[in-house]
């Protein structure tokens, strides 16, 4: 994991948070700022949570069945489902960068509850 992209990631997402707040014409409220943060964590992690464990891997096979069915000459170059799978086993890279993305999007979710906590408490 690298620290400095993880922190720029992070504050990217904060930004983002506070610039949907000011764009969409709100006060700077402790309420507001903890419903737009929670808003773009969630918008951020969930893709992330499917990119970093690989979740997309199911479409692979409708993928290939819906190729076959339209052009029958993609059978010529992969002949079975195993070809095809390993033909895109080959392209995959491993990274961290999920993995840093969904973790700074439950930092930012886990910002957005302890403000949400602050007002609710009255603190």
């Amino acid at each position: 994991m690298k620290i400095i992209r993880f922190l720029l990631i992070v504050f990217v997402q904060a930004f983002l948070g506070f610039m949907l707040l000011f764009l969409r014409g709100l006060e700077a409220s402790l309420q507001n700022i903890s419903d737009h943060l929670f808003v773009i964590g969630i918008l951020f992690g969930m893709p992330s949570l499917v990119a970093f464990t690989e979740s997309f891997k199911i479409f692979y096979g409708f993928r290939y069945a819906f190729r076959v069915f339209i052009s029958p000459n993609y059978r010529k170059t992969y002949p079975t489902f195993k070809d095809y799978k390993a033909s895109k086993k080959e392209l995959e890279k491993k990274s961290t960068f999920f993995i840093e993305f969904f973790f700074a999007s439950l930092i930012i979710v886990f910002i957005s509850g302890v403000l949400s906590e602050v007002v609710m408490n009255g603190l």
